[in-house]
């Protein structure tokens, strides 16, 4: 495992680029969704199949089922993305609250601030399910090994998220959802602003970690 940027361009890859976006969340949904739902990009810039993800009872089986119908659909993956807010050892995929209005001064800001509150008491435990972490792992590696048969041979994934490949959570984090999708799978150590041409790469250092 160690420090890694690549870039991937779509016009060279063996496969398709998927990505999943947590659409639960207004900067979210108004930056990186709005830039990969144009689909109209080149160079890496481009994406296959967006995957929002919103309101979903069930995020992790949801994208299991959508990721593993757009390899059959489209053909093998070469990137799997996955943006959404993260912590270290933490990578989002449905949070089911808008960190924007809870930072923000709307109306609606107690009651996100509230759930926001209740979530950083609760992502580290193992019963979670509004995205994928170190501590959840055991609980969903089960329900998420299906999408080691949807990678190309240059197959890798990135978490998008923030801080998720920070110590001393991260880098276990990486290390393990690589072993279970037999990818390389990298995460950033540091903020993530996103948005435009930041929406298509992870800034920062980066740890990857590998098979």
């Amino acid at each position: 495992m160690g420090l890694v940027l690549v870039r991937v361009d779509p016009k060279k890859v063996e496969g398709r680029i998927v990505d999943v976006i947590d659409y639960s969340d207004t900067d979210l949904v108004l930056h990186e969704g709005k830039d990969l739902l144009k689909n109209t990009g080149d160079g890496f810039y481009y994406s296959d199949r967006p995957i929002p993800v919103d309101k979903q009872a069930d995020p992790i089986g949801f994208v299991s089922k959508k990721v593993a119908e757009a390899a059959a659909s489209l053909g093998k993956i070469s990137l799997l993305r996955f943006h959404g807010h993260g912590l270290p050892g933490y990578q989002s995929v449905c949070m089911g609250f808008d960190l924007t209005v809870a930072e923000g001064d709307s109306p609606a800001k107690k009651t996100e601030a509230a759930k926001y509150d209740a979530f950083l008491n609760s992502y580290q435990s193992p019963q979670d399910r509004r995205g994928i972490s170190r501590w959840n792992y055991p609980h969903i590696a089960t329900r998420l090994k299906n999408l080691a048969a949807c990678f190309a041979k240059d197959g890798q994934v990135w978490l998008m998220g923030c801080d998720v490949a920070d110590e001393p959570d991260g880098p276990e984090l990486v290390k393990l959802l690589a072993g279970l999708w037999g990818v390389p799978v990298s995460a950033g150590k540091d903020t993530q602003y996103g948005g435009d041409a930041a929406t298509f790469y992870i800034e920062g250092g980066i740890v990857t970690g590998r098979p």
